[in-house]
């Protein structure tokens, strides 16, 4: 499949990657590929991407109409000026499991920039955040930044405006730090977020970065484009962002990816997480309030180091022998629930006293303390049987 970018959109530079892996692959004559134009196909019709279309249902599905046994998922993110973070997934068609992972950085000129802009540019990119002259508590600066997607009748205003403002805050985050900041959560596509407004909000809520303190939404309707009328959804936010140490290492992230995004009561997760430097990772449940429980490490698996660029699988064949497992569990009494796992990459270990505190109390402590870190979240769903 084509590699996308942080905002979850088909590259140039993602489509020529795609076709170079795959002649690679057909030169080798050692695995059989399916042809591009059958997999075009298929992408259209189900709009796959990284941010959670790609489930048990639409593997198994892939894999039986075109007899494929793996798929090929990868991501590009900008770090900092002028380098990139490669990611890729292979995906077992059969289970949505995943059977290996990988990342590379590289530098980057500007020629190769560009061709990671979206195949289709998005109609908003000329509308950008402002970072507005008042300060906020605790030193944070408020930016506004407008959000505007496309909607139609596939799709609630709900959950359309939910879209619109998961892209305005990734505006507020990038004038913030200066580079390209991944979407935390942009799947809204799921049937139960057409019937429950909650889940939407709670959603919301739970993938809001760590780094924005306060949120208004200063302006939010349905308006016209050039070639449809009230088909896009658009908001203002208004976001007080904590800024970031002016030593910090700006090519220092972390990324989290989920084996899958939407899971049945009891089905088996798996995480990937990789770090562009040496890193000591956290896994973490944080609630709306910002109660958090520290998933990883954990009594049964306290070794939570990784060298830049590694990929580290949780849990992998190892911990599974030692008895590890992460298993989607409902809240009691609820048929639907939208949950959120966060990492979080410091380059020194977190004192044992401050995995105790809030999260946004623990991030706010960090910076304090002169520790480097960078955080990502992934939201997923989860259903009865």
């Amino acid at each position: 499949m084509p590699f996308e970018n942080t905002e979850g959109k088909v590259t140039q530079l993602g489509q020529l990657i795609a076709d170079g892996i795959s002649k690679e692959l057909v030169a080798s004559k050692k695995i059989k590929v399916v042809e591009r134009k059958d997999l075009d196909k298929i992408y259209r019709e189900w709009k796959l991407n990284l941010t959670g279309a790609v489930n048990s249902q639409s593997t198994r599905e892939i894999g039986e109409m075109t007899g494929a046994s793996y798929l090929l998922l990868g991501s590009i993110q900008k770090m900092g000026a002028n380098e990139m973070l490669f990611f890729s997934k292979l995906v077992k068609t059969d289970s949505a499991e995943i059977h290996q992972a990988a990342s590379v950085s590289m530098k980057a000129d500007d020629e190769t920039l560009l061709l990671n802009r979206p195949v289709e540019k998005a109609e908003e990119s000329k509308d950008d955040a402002v970072i507005l002259s008042k300060k906020g508590l605790r030193n944070c600066v408020w930016v506004e930044s407008p959000g505007v997607v496309r909607f139609g009748v596939n799709e609630t205003k709900n959950q359309a405006r939910a879209r619109a403002i998961v892209k305005a805050r990734q505006k507020a985050m990038t004038a913030i730090l200066d580079e390209e900041t991944a979407e935390e959560f942009s799947n809204f596509s799921e049937a139960a977020f057409k019937k429950e407004n909650q889940l939407i909000e709670n959603v919301l809520l739970l993938t809001r970065y760590g780094r924005i303190t306060e949120e208004k939404i200063m302006e939010e309707n349905v308006v016209d484009a050039k070639d449809c009328k009230a088909c896009r959804y658009r908001v203002v936010l208004q976001d007080c962002v904590t800024p970031p140490k002016e030593n910090i290492d700006k090519g220092f992230q972390v990324s989290l990816s989920l084996s899958r995004t939407e899971f049945k009561e009891e089905e088996s997760a798996q995480v990937i997480i990789g770090a562009t430097r040496d890193s000591y990772i956290y896994l973490m449940s944080v609630d709306k309030d910002w109660n958090q429980v520290t998933a990883f490490p954990n009594s049964l698996i306290k070794e939570n180091f990784i060298k830049a660029n590694d990929i580290f699988i949780y849990p992998d064949e190892s911990h599974k022998k030692n008895g590890v497992r992460l298993v989607a569990e409902l809240p009691e009494g609820a048929e639907f629930s939208a949950e959120t796992l966060r990492a979080l990459a410091t380059k020194q270990p977190i004192p044992e006293s401050l995995l105790n505190e809030k999260y946004n109390l623990l991030l706010e402590k960090l910076s304090e303390s002169n520790i480097d870190w960078c955080e990502s979240a992934s939201a997923f769903t989860i259903r009865k049987r």
